[in-house]
Parts: structure tokens; C-alpha cells; sequence
């Protein structure tokens, strides 16, 4: 709870948009640096394929309802 807390200024969240998903300070600077190097490391000559929606059919009924 403490690392969290030190992602967010000492708050247990951060509800501000764009700030949320990120963090700040020494550890959040830390877990993006790393995550730059292993993503050099492992995935250099990688990339994603292309999006396939072909095999995508909508329901029957139209839009599912989330509480039934």
C-alpha cells in the first residue's frame, strides 16, 4: 500500500484524468524506465499484427444487457 500511495502523492488513488493510470515521483519514474529497457531488450523487432474484425459477428439481439 505504501508504493501505491508514493505512485500518488501519498493518496491511496488519484482520481485526476490522464494522472490516474501514470503515477508520479522517484518509484513511478522508476517502473517506466524499466519497462522502457525490457521492452528494448525483448521486443526491438517485434511489432503488433494487423486488427482482423472478420470473424466478428454482432448478437442476434442487438446490444446484450449487462444485468439480466
Amino acid at each position: 500500500m505504501a508504493q501505491t500511495r508514493a505512485l500518488h502523492g501519498g493518496k491511496p488513488n488519484d482520481s485526476v484524468h490522464g494522472r490516474r493510470m501514470r503515477g508520479a515521483g522517484a518509484f513511478a519514474e522508476n517502473i517506466s524506465r524499466l519497462f522502457r529497457v525490457l521492452r528494448k531488450r525483448h521486443f526491438v523487432d517485434r511489432c503488433m499484427p494487423p486488427l482482423d474484425s472478420s470473424a466478428f459477428k454482432p448478437p442476434a439481439r442487438g446490444q446484450l444487457d449487462l444485468f439480466q
